[in-house]
């Protein structure tokens, strides 16, 4: 019966590595992650795990193979594992907003019946300035005879000639209102009995309204104080680390029976 330390080799490793970046790709944090401790990832487990019985299925089992079951049972956890450990945060900080939120509302209003306004009141018209009124080219011609030419045919014009001549050329200007402008003239409109209706049958008036806010906030809630936070991180950094995850979620995917680890850490 093989052991852990016989299981999980370097060969081992890289092969579960390569398993990693084919569901990942390499440029993924946790590949380059994994990359940068392939030469020395076994030494943990000689160190942690030396003799520890694995089942009997790896005995006739090739490294690739090992590799491929333990991606299928450990990978994507491993994964989620590593992203929540490996973000960058203020621990100081508890609280965090960050988003853009989109809103609408819509608001329809059905109308019925008869809508009656009626004005009330009186309109004004106020004339102000003044008015000109002009005649221009209004003339009177005066015609007459003497008795030396007077003819004996009494309806004879031609022997008429024009003896006198008024031309008038006429500009009237009306002031409205008085020296100081007042008492202008006006025009009124009154309202008697007047009005205007509207009738609904069935109608709707439909309102849409959308938007969109942004919010970003971030600090501490008030619940813990900075020393309680600080305290909690390095318990979290203490307890959590990724390297012996790692190891340890390999580990169980291979180990047989019942065993305890000094450097358990579920």
């Amino acid at each position: 019966m093989k052991t852990t330390k016989e299981v999980l080799t370097n060969e081992f490793f890289e092969s579960l590595q390569a398993a990693f970046e084919a569901r990942y790709t390499a440029s993924e944090p946790v590949c380059a992650f994994l990359d940068y401790f392939k030469d020395d990832i076994h030494l943990l487990v000689e160190l942690d795990y030396p003799d520890l019985p694995c089942m009997s299925f790896v005995d006739d089992a090739t490294t690739l193979l090992l590799a491929q079951v333990a991606f299928m049972k450990m990978g994507d956890a491993f994964k989620r594992i590593f992203d929540a450990l490996s973000t960058s945060y203020d621990p100081l900080e508890n609280f965090f907003t960050n988003g853009t939120f989109t809103h609408g509302k819509k608001e329809e209003l059905t109308m019925e019946g008869t809508e009656t306004t009626t004005p009330n009141g009186k309109i004004v018209v106020t004339q102000s300035g003044q008015a000109t009124t002009s005649n221009d080219g209004s003339n009177t011609v005066g015609q007459g005879t003497t008795y030396d030419n007077a003819g004996f045919n009494s309806n004879a014009t031609d022997e008429f000639r024009n003896i006198s001549k008024n031309t008038q050329n006429v500009t009237t200007t009306q002031k409205l209102g008085d020296a100081n402008n007042q008492n202008l003239p006006k025009t009124e409109t009154d309202y008697d009995d007047y009005s205007t209706e509207k009738s609904f049958t069935d109608r709707t008036d439909t309102k849409e309204f959308s938007g969109t806010d942004s919010e970003n906030k971030r600090g501490n809630s008030g619940i813990f104080s900075k020393q309680d936070l600080t305290q909690r991180e390095i318990r979290l950094r203490i307890r959590n680390r990724i390297l012996p995850i790692y190891v340890r979620m390999c580990v169980d995917v291979f180990a047989s029976g019942v065993w305890q680890s000094d450097c358990a850490i579920f």
